[in-house]
């Protein structure tokens, strides 16, 4: 959350913001789930998804503003799918192993 803040004051000091197309495709697809809270069968469920995709349009945005070039796009983007492939193998490895001591760490819960 800190790297996108920091992302949001440069721009905001240069004055300069990129249009990055696929966020604002994402933006599209954030405002429609928005749209379902009217029909939502459990409000809070809806309400973390909605944290969880506005996280994820925050990342969009951010690797879109932060790359220069295509090649750079993609290394922030393989650099966030590995993130997200390594937290997934901690949850795994803490749930086969029963140690999730509620947060996430590669050492069983005692």
């Amino acid at each position: 959350m800190a790297a996108i803040g920091l992302t949001l004051v440069r721009c905001l000091a240069e004055g300069r913001f990129k249009r990055p197309t696929f966020a604002l495709a994402f933006a599209g697809l954030v405002y429609w789930q928005l749209t379902t809270y009217f029909w939502a069968s459990t409000r809070p469920d809806f309400v973390a998804g909605m944290v969880t995709m506005v996280r994820l349009l925050a990342m969009v945005w951010l690797i879109a503003e932060a790359a220069v070039g295509e090649r750079e796009r993609l290394q922030l983007m393989q650099a966030f799918v590995l993130g997200c492939v390594i937290v997934s193998l901690v949850l795994v490895y803490a749930y086969l192993t029963g140690g999730y001591g509620g947060r996430l760490s590669l050492r069983p819960a005692g």
